[in-house]
């Protein structure tokens, strides 16, 4: 995993959410991080006005509490931790529509907190990505691809 120091967190680039975020949470708080937020890449909904609502709410809170923000799905589009927790990650079967709760369950049976922010919608699937492109934000994600990549945004989903 390659991680990047920022301002006020570790930005880590991982293959997989599942297999890694614990990860990137136990080396962030070896580095001497003191709250961790780490967000899905799948949901561009997820910015910098949620990260700036998240910070100061996790930083508020004590070690044994935490923050995440569930998507639309059952999963969840960002996790905040103030201390390492494991048990989040264990026995989760990921990539369904129960892993919020799950990891509600896991947290609540380890008398650890987690308080959700509003849920936001993912992109896991083309009718997520419809979703998405007839949103408010779809006009800018279009206003990207075309510059970055040229032609209508969703014209290079047809294949």
């Amino acid at each position: 995993m390659r991680t990047e120091k920022c301002s006020a967190a570790v930005c880590a680039t991982t293959r997989a959410w599942d297999l890694e975020v614990n990860n990137a949470f136990t080396e962030g708080f070896t580095d001497g991080y003191s709250s961790i937020i780490v967000i899905g890449s799948d949901c561009p909904a997820c910015g910098a006005r949620w990260l700036n609502t998240a910070f100061p709410r996790l930083e508020s809170k004590p070690p044994s509490e935490g923050i995440i923000g569930p998507s639309h799905d059952g999963g969840y589009y960002l996790l905040g931790l103030k201390s390492p927790a494991p048990f989040l990650f264990e026995d989760i079967s990921w990539s369904c529509k129960h892993v919020l709760a799950a990891t509600h369950t896991a947290a609540k049976n380890n008398q650890f907190t987690l308080t959700q922010l509003p849920p936001l919608g993912d992109v896991d699937h083309l009718d997520d990505w419809n979703t998405l492109l007839a949103s408010p934000l779809g006009a800018a994600v279009n206003k990207v691809l075309e510059k970055n990549f040229g032609g209508n945004g969703t014209a290079s989903l047809d294949t």
